[in-house]
């Protein structure tokens, strides 16, 4: 369902929310970035102006959210940059892309230069999130993956968006549910059947511990039991 003036306005306020909650931007990715800020909305005339100037039309949900939530602020990864600081060099330029694809082997193809997308996002490490703007599938998010990988096609802008608020929410809930067992001395067990999700292993620094996916914190087990509890070192993505 496309996301209209009346969602990216209740996303303001989940965001909200989620700054409480998150205060010291150690449980979400990229919070200690974007710190949950939300820029000024961006004015209609200001829209307008950049849809003359580039000859082309903002995707509805895009223009929703400019227009609603903000030019830009919190979101996915490091968040969603500033719609008055972005590059739009190359939104001009037709887009022809309709499925994920391979990166062309010669460095002056023009798809290298993302004819048609507005870089929105960054995860860092070269991997990019762009809108597609003037192509056959306007609104839809493409991920560069990073020199040698894909440009992969992903959900609309709007689903992309709400999807992260999901899984923050969803995180940030059952972090309080695992923080406050542990409080209570609960087993690992018992920790599991609680937040229904199975723990994972991995190690750090040759030392080994237990995440649940998807829930902020490493555990460091005893056994069945909690040895320690350390937030802030395995993020909600």
């Amino acid at each position: 369902m496309s996301k209209d003036v009346e969602f990216w306005f209740h996303a303001r306020q989940r965001i909200f929310r989620l700054a409480r909650i998150d205060s010291s931007h150690k449980l979400v990715f990229g919070s200690n970035l974007h710190k949950y800020e939300i820029f000024h909305p961006v004015p209609e005339e200001r829209i307008c102006a950049f849809e003359t100037e580039n000859c082309v039309q903002l995707p509805p949900e895009f223009r929703s959210f400019l227009t609603t939530f903000g030019a830009g602020g919190a979101g996915p990864d490091y968040g969603v940059f500033n719609f008055f600081e972005i590059d739009a060099a190359n939104v001009r330029m037709p887009f022809h892309l309709t499925e994920t694809t391979s990166w062309p082997d010669d460095d002056d193809d023009p798809m290298w230069e993302l004819p048609g997308l507005l870089t929105i996002a960054t995860s860092g490490c070269a991997i990019d999130w762009s809108i597609e703007i003037n192509g056959p599938q306007p609104g839809t998010m493409w991920v560069n993956a990073g020199p040698g990988d894909s440009l992969m096609r992903c959900d609309t802008f709007g689903t992309w968006y709400e999807k992260w608020l999901d899984r923050v929410e969803l995180g940030l809930q059952k972090h309080e549910l695992v923080s406050g067992l542990i409080a209570s001395g609960a087993t690992i067990d018992e920790i599991t059947g609680r937040c229904g999700v199975e723990p994972e292993k991995f190690d750090w620094d040759g030392v080994a511990y237990l995440r649940f996916p998807g829930i902020p914190g490493r555990i460091r087990a005893d056994g069945n039991r909690v040895a320690s509890f350390d937030i802030g070192t395995c993020w909600i993505m």
